[in-house]
């Protein structure tokens, strides 16, 4: 196979386009010299040092390096009764051996993978429990909800650590900050405040929107550079510097309710040091804060920008691409016709996917915001979607009461075209050279092509260009026609077996289980 495009070497290992093929997922290959010299970096750093001349033929050869995938989830494993009203959320642990759920019953419960029982049943609130989130490094459990409360838990038995008060209202989300001891939470009264986990010093308090606020999320490696972003119904999404305390962009491109919000360094943040091998090998890291910040980086070198996605009341999303020096673009992305509930990164960060109340799913290039598929099946609005570790399937929770397996490693060579029709494009002064026209153009599909269209020197040409096209247009229409009927079948599994509405729903970072719950107050566990 002859290589067209080597685009990164890293680690020992490459990702590649070929042009005798394209790749449906999304694999890397290591690359060696003469059977014996591996490529870490470059060509050249492999034979400076071992008497190869730069006139000699090499033989070089590349193996997969496709060491997981995620099983597709197909069956439940188990159905677990215990709360007395509905589920409104639930969450793993990033090592994936604790599940924690939140119910209108006032209660959280606790419960051990392995085992699938209870480890222990949490009364300490008072009202409805809204919002459950593990720490990045696994040793706590936060929660809040109706009661303005804001409790902090040991995971591995469930024990009270400290109760966090201050806010007015109902307290809506949570997030830690990564690789510290401080949370942010915020609700109804507009109002982020920043605590200690441990004892009750407010460290900051970020005052600016004028309604509830519907998700927060912390991000940076490090103290002095770490930013906030949060979205409200006040139709707003906001970037802090928290080490200031300040306001960094306002932004107003929404005009109704933002609903949800994601970045795409989420997963990792969330995660802390529990990347892929440290949970499927059980690697036991002792400097915890150095290996979460390498993980970071790493993921930052290769994505260049941090970027923020938005979903909103007006049916509408918004991508905010975070540029250097405190400057930000930002990208409306049209599709849903109806409210967007829901909108999460892939956690490579290269695909957005987002649900709405017009009973679809949609998936989105991250790299410049183009729509690459819409995903139907279901017959109710779409609540939540939560993606596999391996970037290859996402799964969607409803009110028609199921859950639904999609895949999307189909998608790649779509993205992978949108990616290059973004770096190259041209501006619109250099759009026409040489009597040469560059249009783009937007399938259906979501795919994008250039096409090429020669300018016409007299009425002759027009007509031949006219017979040539409807020719073109009838072997097109063959082609489409033979294209449907070899049509991916995007969704794998239909999953039913809940009751009534199912609210919540996460996929463990070892890529083992899914768990849901919902309206009908069980807590269910899917897995291979």
């Amino acid at each position: 196979v002859k290589t067209n495009v080597v685009n990164k070497i890293k680690d020992g290992y490459v990702r590649f386009k070929a042009d005798d093929f394209e790749l449906d997922e999304d694999v890397n290959y290591s690359f060696i010299i003469n059977d014996n010299l591996p490529i870490k970096h470059d060509i050249y750093d492999a034979i400076k040092d071992n008497n190869i001349s730069s006139e000699d033929i090499l033989s070089i050869k590349y193996f997969p390096l496709n060491i997981f995938k995620v099983k597709t989830i197909n069956t439940c494993n188990a159905t677990l009764p215990g709360h007395t009203n509905s589920i409104l959320c639930l969450t793993f642990s990033p090592n994936s051996l604790h599940l924690a759920t939140g119910s209108g019953d006032n209660t959280i419960r606790l419960w051990s993978i392995d085992t699938k029982t209870p480890i222990a049943t949490l009364r300490d609130h008072s009202g409805w429990v809204l919002v459950v989130l593990f720490s990045p490094d696994n040793k706590f459990l936060a929660t809040a909800g109706m009661d303005k409360n804001v409790c902090i838990y040991e995971t591995h038995s469930g024990k009270l650590l400290n109760i966090l008060t201050g806010h007015k209202k109902e307290v809506t989300t949570l997030c830690f900050e990564p690789l510290h001891f401080r949370l942010a939470s915020a609700g109804k009264d507009g109002i982020i405040r920043i605590n200690n986990i441990l004892n009750n010093n407010i460290d900051k308090i970020l005052t600016g929107h004028t309604n509830t606020i519907t998700c927060i999320l912390w991000s940076g490696e490090n103290e002095k550079n770490s930013r906030i972003y949060s979205s409200s119904r006040d139709t707003t999404i906001k970037i802090w510097d928290v080490y200031e305390g300040t306001l960094l962009y306002d932004f107003k491109g929404h005009s109704h309710w933002v609903n949800c919000l994601s970045i795409n360094t989420e997963r990792i943040l969330k995660n802390g040091i529990y990347d892929l091998d440290v949970v499927i090998n059980k690697i036991d890291i002792k400097n915890c804060i150095e290996k979460a910040k390498s993980i970071y980086k790493k993921f930052i070198k290769n994505e260049n920008i941090e970027k923020v996605v938005s979903g909103s009341d007006d049916g509408t999303l918004y991508l905010i691409d975070c540029l250097k020096q405190n400057k930000y673009k930002t990208t409306r992305l049209l599709g849903h016709q109806q409210p967007v509930i829901h909108v999460l990164f892939s956690p490579n960060g290269k695909l957005i996917a987002s649900t709405s109340f017009d009973k679809s799913v949609k998936v989105w290039s991250a790299y410049c915001g183009t729509f690459l598929a819409s995903y139907r099946g279901h017959v109710g609005p779409v609540y939540k979607l939560a993606w596999s570790i391996d970037n290859n399937y996402f799964v969607t929770c409803s009110q028609d009461s199921t859950l639904k397996l999609w895949k999307v490693n189909h998608l790649l060579p779509l993205l992978n075209k949108s990616q290059n029709t973004n770096e190259k494009t041209p501006s619109s002064d250099n759009s026409e050279k040489n009597g040469v026209t560059t249009v783009t153009i937007n399938n259906a599909n979501g795919n994008v092509k250039n096409a090429q269209q020669n300018k016409p020197d007299s009425s002759s040409s027009l007509k031949k260009n006219s017979e040539t096209e409807t020719t073109k247009n009838k072997k097109k229409t063959k082609e489409d026609e033979k294209n449907k009927k070899k049509a991916v079948k995007t969704m794998i599994v239909d999953l039913p077996g809940h009751e009534d509405a199912v609210y919540a729903i996460d996929w463990s970072n070892d890529g083992r289980y899914v768990a849901s719950g919902g309206k009908d107050k069980v807590l269910k566990i899917w897995s291979y």
